[in-house]
């Protein structure tokens, strides 16, 4: 039993929203250029922790589990650390993973995120909005297949959650299928 615990936690951080979602490598270049981006990325400011508000449900991930993703600089020119943590409902960490993403030259707002021992060479994490302040971001897959929504601080008052659905539905996502975490208060360690 505990090793089937701990197979779904693996599991359900290896498809958070920090990870690579499903490949879309096929319909990529149409896909592309049809989400929108942010045009001014700065992938320095988007260094830091992010909370899970709301993603599309995934058979790894539980309904009623929270996770959170802690970026920061590599070693190498472009690199970016990624550690996602998963919690229970009620705030408290079940477990963590680490892995890599490259930013991919030319093309800021889209990573390569892998959690096992080869970076892909194609984007799977398309930032498509951040504010200007970087405190809320909605991140997505061109097939409109995976979705987060992401916030610096939890709760997100309702008027930004609504602002950022609208984004995510004029991006062309369901946003009906949307799984809203419960954070009360941020996540405890």
């Amino acid at each position: 039993m505990v090793r089937k615990v701990v197979f779904s936690i693996v599991a359900m951080l290896v498809c958070s929203p920090f990870v690579a979602a499903q490949d879309s490598k096929p319909d990529r270049d149409a896909a592309d250029k049809s989400l929108p981006f942010p045009e001014k990325f700065d992938p320095t400011r988007y260094l830091g922790k992010w909370y899970e508000v709301a993603r599309m449900p995934t058979p790894a991930q539980a309904a009623d589990t929270l996770a959170t993703a802690e970026y920061s600089a590599g070693e190498k020119e472009g690199e970016v650390i990624v550690k996602n943590s998963a919690y229970s409902s009620q705030g408290k960490l079940i477990a963590a993973i680490e892995g890599k993403a490259q930013l991919l030259p030319n093309d800021p707002p889209r990573l390569a995120v892998s959690f096992g021992p080869v970076v892909p060479k194609e984007p799977n994490y398309f930032v498509i909005h951040v504010d200007q302040e970087y405190q809320h971001a909605v991140v997505g897959t061109p097939d409109r297949k995976s979705l987060w929504i992401l916030a610096r601080k939890v709760p997100v008052p309702a008027e930004t959650k609504a602002s950022l659905l609208t984004i995510a539905k004029q991006a062309g996502f369901d946003t009906q299928k949307l799984i809203f975490g419960t954070w009360k208060e941020p996540a405890s360690e």
